[in-house]
Order: structure tokens, then sequence, then C-alpha cells
């Protein structure tokens, strides 16, 4: 009879050493894994700022790519004459361009189309410069090639 009293009591002293136990190494493991998730938050953080810092001066620099061309496009605008003057034909030796508008003469183009046309042209090489060098500078900052 004293048998199980002693095997129920040892059952329940067991039961609450590995309770204990257990709980003990929860807490570890929780304590492991906040420790865990807070330097990858932080890591996290660390890469998104410095993905701002690239955004950021990609874009200043875009910006001061474009004003500067902006800027010389003025410049050539205002140094080159509205009417350049054709003095050979692409076709036939005789033959005459119509007058362009804005022109009194034959054998003249009007420039200011072809500046604007080069403007845009060039507009759209920076930007495509611009963001390659962007896509590679995030990807060199994770680690990606």
């Amino acid at each position: 009879m004293t048998f199980w009293p002693s095997f129920i009591i040892g059952c329940i002293v067991t039961f609450l050493i590995c309770l204990g136990l257990h709980s003990l190494d929860v807490d570890r493991i929780e304590a492991n894994n906040a420790a865990t998730l807070a330097a990858q938050i932080k890591s996290d953080n660390d890469k998104c700022n410095a993905d701002k810092e690239i955004t950021s001066n990609a874009s200043t620099k875009y910006e001061n790519q474009i004003s500067s061309l902006n800027s010389e496009l003025e410049r050539v605008r205002n140094a080159t004459p509205a009417i350049v003057y054709v003095t050979r034909q692409a076709s036939r030796p005789n033959a005459t361009a119509p007058k362009q508008p804005g022109s009194s003469v034959a054998n003249a183009i009007n420039s200011q189309p072809l500046i604007s046309e080069s403007n845009d042209c060039e507009t759209d090489r920076l930007k495509t410069i611009g963001l390659q060098e962007f896509i590679n500078a995030v990807w060199a900052n994770n680690g990606q090639q």
C-alpha cells in the first residue's frame, strides 16, 4: 500500500521538475529569439536607411545633371541662329528645299526643333544612365550583383 502513494508523489514531483525545466528552456529560447529579432530589425533598418541615402543621392545627381543640361540648352539656343542655311542638297543637285516656317529663303532649316530633339535625347540618355547607376548601387548595397 505504501508503494502507490510514493509512486504518485514521485510522478508529481518529476512532472513539476520537468515543467520547471521546460519553462526555463522556453524563457531562454524566447530571450534568444528576441535578441535575434532585434538584430534583424536593426539590420533591416540600416539597409533601408542606406537605400534611402542612395535614392536621395541618385535623385540629387540626376536633378543636377538635368539642370546643367537645361542651362546648356538655353546657351545653345541663344548662341545658335534660328535659321541654318543648307548649302548642299541631299537629293538632286538643282533641287531647292521648301521654305521652312519662319524663313524667307529656301535651302534653310529651323534649328530650334533639332536642338529641342537633341535635348530630349540627351535627357533620355541621362535618365537611362542614372537608373543604371541607381540600380547597381542598390544591388551592391544589398550584396547582389
